[in-house]
């Protein structure tokens, strides 16, 4: 051979073994084993690889290389099938690895043969492989010889796969040679392969009857069908003729070229042949020929008759339409400058003519030895050009050219070594950077999403996150991105696919220049939204392209999925400062009362009868009152009214630290003794009832007494006995009145006065400040039917005690009043109770406080039912205690703020130093106030309270029993109406308040979304991950993100010209009607039709001519 080692020399050189089978006709056995010439089979090799060779034989082990021969064999489907389908193949291939077991000539052949095929395939250790082929086929051919070659029904299947084995592997060595003798070195090789082969005939005769019951049967019976067909093309018209009319040829030299021209026929027939929409057995007459060929043909060639030869293009044209097949394909590897030459006929006005066309660069060593002169041949007959569409049509005056058989086409160029190793990487730097990214991406959103949906919702940066407003914003963007890198990612992953399914697995010839483009761009599995259905792909890519189109559509909803998890959710903001106006400042009445604030002019401003419209939050500091008989005491309960004035902030401030307006509400409720009589005042003619109270003090919590001259006795100077006069105006009522109508009065300013001490009582500061402290109070119930009678009969009125009862803190006294003027009477029940408060001139009612909560609170109402006719105050009530808590029930629950302990005394203790804090203030809590609902208003009549006031104050004394806490819940409602009605006009106080509120944001509180988007990405990146793999073991011709050679590996095959001829000014849809062999659908119905016939093929799983990209071109040649 010529740059490369061959299997076999023309001369073989016989073995020095003698075996007989008298079995065998004479004919027979000398297919098989030349006894007729007393010799065996021989198998030799070139001097350059047979004598040198130290490398261990079969005979001395069986080492790994003999188990790679083998796991190539078994891995490797298209070695023997000369692009074959056989739906049983694996069948077959068992049956012959079970008999290679039994029959050691038979293993030795199979991996002889695919070390052949690895030679092909592997040029840079070619000649390694060839070495194994020829030690391996020379084991093989001895072991044979030495058996017995009796054919029977034990070793018929054995016999008969060997001789096909050996058959292939010769004829992939004669399509391989090179020889230096030109011409004639290859008829030698040629036709010693036929010789052979022509064995394997005659042994499947022989042993007919026994094969029919075996495994091979449907191979053997489905075989002799196609040879038994009677051709049906033209092709081989010309030859026919020629041969018919040649006067060189005797009459059975041309019944043997007839009957070569008709198998000839067979196998251009089978070219076009489908059978259920598959092509089979397309090159199948390839091999048949040199096994069915007469050895009167094979003398002709030997002798290079002219007829012979050209019987013998018309073979080498078949060959040329094989050339996808691996005994072709491969051929001339190592040598790229091969010479490419060719029989060719020319039409010119009747006159055949041989010549020949070769490429510089090398000799041509086949045409160049044909000597052929128009003399030897007729001259009235030539090859018509009536090719269809499977031969190169002609056209007028044009060449029909057939392919020799020493070489490939230079069109497609089979890599060298070295052209391999410069290869460019199959992922290139662009495609790797991008993966990195995607992954980094990916890495860092996941981190981040798992961080803002798990971070505990007090961290400070999760915190800052979500009160900047941007989480939303964030959570988008990071949608963005995901879908960037999973649309990255599947868009290499699309090619990746497209080049395993190209190498690998084959495309249909309709889906190529979409899946080849693919390689190079595409937009993900959208890509082949056409090709996933159907036979395009096999099963395992089209499921996974199936499922990463999903996965890549889901996550196009990554920002939706992750929204829906996002709720409205309160967090605590960061701390800041604000300034705000605390009250009026300090103001003597005594000074120029022209300054006094504007707002509070005007002593007779009425907060008593107003209806609060709001229930400001406020802070609350309480300590549990004093249990003791006859004692109702709420014990200390600072409130402190923020200086905040919108409600929306108010509801939403966790922590308070500043000045703020506060008071102490306790109240203790003692039951008097008591004597009363109606009086009147000198000023007007209004009717009074004159009280004396006494009670027992002894039981009060600690307190201070001030005498009525304003002098502030000791403790140790006390009286536990208190005794005051009270003058309370008797409202005029409207109608009888029920028991829950009530007046408050104030005691007397010449009365002592009672303060209960209080955290908030700052001895050593005494503001001089012309109001009153907080004096006792005397509740009672408003009497009835006193306007009725005139003046003078009540006020000289005697009062006469029936019987009293004490409960608690109230007195019940049962009274019979008479007049001295007639003999009017009449008995009132009187219900009495004196109380107490902690509020007096040295009280601070300005402090700087520190409150929190642990939630948002929300500023309850008291909505009015008009079927029931009255408010509802439960939400009022129970902000301020005053109503019955439910267990667990707390500040919080109260929707107020809480001033700890701690807190409090270091803001006493600065208060103490710094001499406390005033305000100006009005005498609100000294009026008498009239409690009632059915009582009219007069110039000497009580202030009386709003309708909403007095249902407060009797739901808190039904609900609780406690008249301290009503009156606590009295004094509070007024307090805060005074404090917050002109909040709005306070001057903005030097000092700053530092406050943290809860926001309300939109966060993560669902999982769903989040779950769902991590599943989609671990989808995604499986997937990424198996296609990857696989494109990294079992591609090298495909280059991501490289267009060119998408273009070239379909430019430079053969097969597909014709389709790319069409192609030029046709649409996608005549292409795929044409490869079908239907018509293209046109008008309405058509298209309807067609539509629906695409549907049907989408489910349609029906196998297709496959082509595979081989070495940089598009062939029909299988995976390696």
């Amino acid at each position: 051979m010529s740059g490369r080692d061959c299997s076999f020399v023309s001369d073989p050189k016989p073995q020095d073994q003698n075996s007989s089978t008298p079995d065998l006709s004479s004919r027979e056995g000398s297919h098989l084993s030349p006894e007729a010439n007393s010799t065996s089979i021989s198998a030799t090799s070139s001097s350059e690889t047979t004598s040198t060779s130290h490398e261990p034989t079969f005979d001395s082990v069986v080492n790994m290389e003999h188990m790679e021969l083998f796991v190539h064999l078994t891995t490797t489907r298209d070695l023997f099938s000369l692009g074959d389908r056989v739906h049983n193949f694996r069948d077959i291939f068992d049956t012959c690895i079970k008999e290679s077991v039994k029959a050691d000539y038979l293993l030795h052949a199979i991996l002889a043969f695919s070390a052949r095929h690895l030679a092909n395939i592997r040029p840079e250790r070619s000649a390694h492989y060839l070495n194994q082929a020829v030690n391996l086929q020379t084991r093989a051919v001895s072991l044979f010889n030495s058996t017995s070659r009796k054919v029977d029904s034990s070793n018929c299947v054995a016999i008969l796969l060997f001789s096909i084995t050996l058959g292939h592997h010769l004829l992939a060595d004669a399509l391989a040679t090179r020889s230096p003798d030109g011409i004639d070195g290859f008829l030698t090789h040629y036709a010693h392969c036929v010789d052979t082969n022509r064995g394997i005939y005659h042994v499947t005769l022989s042993a007919w009857p026994l094969l029919l019951d075996t495994d091979l049967a449907p191979v053997l019976s489905g075989s002799q069908q196609e040879s038994s067909k009677q051709p049906r093309g033209n092709q081989c018209q010309a030859i026919k003729q020629l041969i018919k009319d040649s006067n060189s040829l005797t009459a059975e030299e041309k019944e043997v070229c007839q009957e070569a021209i008709k198998f000839l026929q067979l196998g251009f027939d089978a070219l076009s042949e489908t059978e259920d929409g598959q092509t089979r057995s397309r090159y199948r007459m390839i091999f048949q020929w040199t096994m069915l060929a007469s050895p009167v043909l094979t003398s002709l060639l030997l002798e290079k008759r002219p007829e012979a030869l050209i019987l013998l293009s018309y073979y080498a044209l078949l060959l040329h339409y094989g050339r996808s097949l691996w005994q072709r394909c491969y051929t001339g590897r190592n040598q790229p400058h091969c010479a490419h030459n060719a029989l060719v006929f020319r039409h010119d006005g009747g006159v055949t003519e041989m010549e020949t066309f070769d490429y510089p660069q090398q000799e041509t060593p086949f045409a160049n030895e044909l000597n052929i002169s128009q003399d030897s041949i007729s001259s009235n007959h030539y090859p018509e050009n009536s090719h269809d569409d499977h031969l190169n049509e002609g056209h007028d005056g044009e060449i029909t050219e057939l392919e020799n058989l020493c070489s490939p086409r230079p069109e497609t160029p089979v890599p060298t070594s070295e052209e391999r190793s410069n290869r460019p990487a199959i992922i290139s730097a662009g495609v790797w950077f991008v993966v990195i990214t995607s992954f980094l991406v990916l890495i860092t959103t996941i981190s981040f999403l798992t961080w803002l949906w798990f971070e505990d919702h007090g961290a400070k940066a999760w915190r800052r996150l979500m009160l900047s407003g941007r989480a939303t914003q964030s959570i988008t963007l990071t949608g963005v991105l995901i879908r960037w890198a999973i649309g990255s990612l599947a868009t290499i992953t699309t090619s990746m696919a497209a080049s395993i399914a190209v190498e690998r697995h084959g495309v249909p010839k309709s889906a190529l220049a979409e899946v080849s483009i693919a390689r190079f761009t595409n937009n993900g599995p959208y890509f082949f939204k056409k090709l996933l259905p159907g036979a395009s792909f096999k099963p395992w890519l089209r499921i996974s392209m199936i499922s990463l189109l999903i996965l890549v559509v889901a996550s196009q909803f990554a920002s939706t999925l992750l929204v829906t998890d996002l709720k409205e959710l309160r967090i605590l903001s960061f701390r800041r400062s604000m300034s705000y106006g605390v009250g009026f400042p300090p103001f003597n009445l005594t000074g120029d009362l022209t300054k006094f604030p504007l707002p509070m002019r005007g002593l007779s401003i009425d907060y008593w009868s107003q209806s609060p419209s709001q229930s400001e939050i406020f802070a609350e500091y309480s300590e549990p009152g004093k249990l003791a008989d006859n004692i109702d005491d709420t014990g200390t309960t600072l409130r402190a009214f923020l200086p905040i004035a919108p409600q929306v902030e108010r509801e939403s401030i966790q922590y308070f630290n500043g000045m703020a307006r506060i008071i102490d509400t306790r109240v203790v409720c003692v039951p008097p003794r008591f004597s009363a009589k109606y009086c009147r005042q000198p000023d007007n003619e209004m009717l009074y009832i004159c009280i004396m109270v006494a009670a027992d003090l002894s039981n009060l919590p600690p307190y201070h007494l001030e005498t009525g001259t304003g002098q502030l006795l000791e403790p140790e100077k006390k009286d536990e006995r208190y005794v005051g006069h009270f003058i309370c105006p008797v409202p005029d009522t409207i109608g009888p009145m029920p028991m829950n109508n009530w007046v408050l009065c104030s005691g007397d300013q010449s009365n002592a006065t009672v303060t209960i001490d209080s955290p908030l009582t700052n001895l050593t500061a005494w503001e001089q400040m012309e109001y009153d402290a907080y004096r006792p109070q005397l509740l009672f119930n408003v009497l009835q039917g006193l306007y009725d009678q005139p003046m003078s009969w009540l006020t000289n009125a005697t009062w006469i005690h029936l019987n009293s009862t004490t409960f608690g803190p109230w007195v019940q006294k049962s009274t019979r009043i008479s007049s001295r003027e007639s003999n009017w009477t009449q008995d009132q029940e009187i219900q009495m109770t004196l109380c107490f408060g902690a509020r007096s001139k040295t009280q601070v009612e300005y402090l700087n406080i520190t409150a929190s909560t642990t939630s948002n609170r929300f500023e309850p109402t008291s909505p009015f039912d008009t079927k029931a006719n009255r408010y509802d105050t439960l939400g009022v009530r129970k902000q301020l205690a005053a109503a019955e808590l439910t267990q667990g029930d707390n500040n919080a629950k109260r929707e107020i703020l809480t001033i700890g302990k701690k807190d409090l005394e270091e803001s006493i203790k600065r208060v103490s130093k710094d001499g406390g804090y005033h305000r100006a203030t009005l005498p609100y809590v000294t009026q008498n106030i009239g409690i009632c609902a059915l009582c009219s208003p007069g110039a000497a009549s009580p202030q009386l309270v709003s309708p909403l006031v007095w249902q407060t104050f009797n739901d808190v004394l039904d609900s609780t029993k406690s008249v301290a806490l009503a009156v606590q819940v009295l004094n509070t409602l007024v307090s805060r109406l005074e404090y917050y009605v002109d909040i709005n006009s306070y001057p903005k106080d030097e000092n700053s308040s530092t406050i943290a509120t809860f926001e309300l944001v939109q966060a993560p509180q669902q999982k769903w979304g989040f779950i769902t988007l991590m599943a989609i990405i671990i989808g995604n990146t499986l997937i990424f991950f198996i296609v990857g793999a696989s494109f990294l073991n079992e591609t090298d011709s495909s280059f991501i993100d490289n267009a060119w050679h998408t273009i070239a590996q379909i430019s430079l095959s053969e097969e597909i010209q014709p389709l790319v001829e069409r192609a030029r000014l046709a649409p996608d849809k005549d292409l795929e009607n044409w490869l079908r062999g239907e018509e293209p659908s046109s008008g309405f119905v058509g298209n309807v039709k067609g539509f629906f016939g695409d549907i049907k093929r989408m489910f349609s799983q029906s196998e297709e001519e496959r082509l595979f990209v081989r070495d940089g071109v598009f062939t029909g040649v299988g995976p390696k």
